[in-house]
């Protein structure tokens, strides 16, 4: 027979003691409802379509084609937390050794003095996995971003032959069409294990995890399809994951004293962020956000064109607007200069974006309600994520 309650609850009592005698005191979580931590992306249309932000103790990816921001949007997560926070630190690990620092700093906006920022380059993922669990275990970062999965390799697949007798090996595997690169899927296998081991620190330390991925081709009998790399595993232990993708490029003519021409150079893209997956608040929301070449994706910018579009901020002819209250402000460089002298003003905009219904909000998609080619030749191998049939959009 079933104990009731009041016996059941004083049995688990007394087992849960002994289980932590052995385990370790914490081995059974608190059961207390709060709300969930989360960290500004320093965009407010972004933290919005997250349900409020980044969350803490979880693991959040971007993918996408190359340039669309994915790094990009990580640093500015650090810059907008270190601004807030002057004990926020960073672990970058750039597996790519492509990271500018000079962007980072004067363009973005990031703190790259240690131990604000701390720059690692590992060569393996197992590498990359220890300095990680280290530095979170010891609570020296809150943020880690791990760029990126894809070129970050295990041990086995990169070992370099030394000696003459390797080296007479590994030719004849190339001109047979051997790959000596160890197991077949050893690098799925790799990253698995390293984010099993690494997912109890993130959570216990509440750290924002941030993977910025790259794309992969899938050969199978029905053509050639797109994927993420590091396997499926980091599918399933993400809590987010968001689409990146280009709908429009914005160039400006350009003189080139050098050569004597003018060219047209881009300056400016518009991003398509798509919440894929959100273990933390509703799915499938889509943003477009600005992004500028040289300081990276402009929150007041986007917000602003929102607020036109909503009719929050009055349009006028002449490039006149008016703002809630009833400032009018001529240009919309004035605009933005205002809100940076009064924070204030630029506050009850966004707080009046918020106040409205999720539902009624679908002007920030294009207005085709179809994405460019660029922006569809990446869809995602997994049917449980594939391009829904209708997009939602603050």
């Amino acid at each position: 027979m079933p104990l009731e309650n009041e016996s059941a609850l004083a049995q688990l009592v007394k087992i849960e003691a002994a289980f932590e005698k052995v385990l370790g005191v914490g081995i059974f979580a608190s059961q207390e409802v709060r709300p969930m931590p989360r960290v500004t992306t320093g965009l407010a249309v972004v933290d919005y379509a997250l349900g409020g932000g980044l969350p803490r103790g979880m693991i959040t990816e971007t993918y996408g084609p190359e340039s669309t921001g994915k790094t990009t949007f990580y640093l500015q997560v650090a810059a907008a937390n270190q601004a807030l926070d002057p004990n926020w630190r960073v672990l970058f690990l750039d597996y790519e050794q492509t990271l500018d620092r000079e962007y980072a700093r004067d363009g973005l906006g990031v703190i790259m003095d240690r131990p604000r920022f701390i720059l690692a380059q590992p060569s393996t993922i197992e590498e990359g996995a220890l300095i990680a669990k280290t530095l979170m275990a010891q609570g020296l970062v809150n943020q880690v971003i791990w760029d990126t999965p894809a070129a970050s390799q295990p041990a086995e697949t990169i070992k370099t032959p030394l000696t003459d007798k390797e080296l007479k090996k590994g030719y004849k595997s190339i001109e047979a069409g051997k790959s000596d690169t160890g197991r077949i899927g050893i690098h799925a296998q790799v990253f698995s294990y390293a984010l099993a081991s690494l997912v109890p620190v993130i959570a216990e330390k509440g750290i924002v995890f941030c993977f910025p991925n790259q794309l992969r081709t899938t050969i199978n009998t029905w053509g050639a399809g797109e994927t993420t790399s590091g396997g499926r595993a980091l599918k399933f232990y993400a809590a987010i994951r968001i689409r990146l993708s280009k709908t429009e490029t914005v160039k400006e003519s350009v003189a080139d004293t050098f050569l004597g021409t003018t060219t047209q150079t881009a300056v400016e893209t518009l991003v398509q962020f798509r919440i894929v997956k959100n273990k933390t608040a509703p799915p499938e929301r889509v943003v477009l956000v600005r992004q500028f070449f040289g300081r990276g994706f402009g929150d007041r910018e986007t917000l602003f064109d929102l607020a036109v579009k909503r009719g929050i901020i009055g349009k006028a002819g002449g490039g006149n607007f008016t703002l809630p209250g009833g400032k009018a402000i001529r240009g919309t460089g004035n605009v933005l200069a205002y809100w940076e002298e009064s924070p204030d003003e630029y506050a009850k905009v966004k707080a009046a974006l918020y106040d409205i219904a999720l539902q009624n909000a679908q002007d920030l998609v294009e207005d085709q309600h179809t994405e460019s080619a660029e922006s569809t030749d990446f869809a995602d191998d997994d049917p449980e994520v594939d391009v829904p049939e209708g997009r939602v959009s603050i």
